[in-house]
């Protein structure tokens, strides 16, 4: 996942694929929020019948 906020919108992007296989080479998720927290923590949040893993998380500043 990568989140870019550009004139006050947020861009995020994602992918997600199954255990085991190779990262699909385009986003599967493209959403934008015109309405962005700017402030505060970072943080993550799924709902999801199926179990999740997220790995590799980093947080910087552009």
């Amino acid at each position: 996942m990568t989140v870019e906020q550009v004139d006050g919108v947020a861009h995020v992007k994602g992918k997600a694929w199954q255990a085991g296989k190779p990262e699909p080479e385009e986003w599967n998720l493209t959403v934008q929020d015109p309405h962005p927290a700017d402030s505060g923590s970072p943080g993550l949040f799924f709902y999801s019948l199926a179990d999740i893993y997220v790995d590799n998380v980093s947080v910087s500043a552009n």
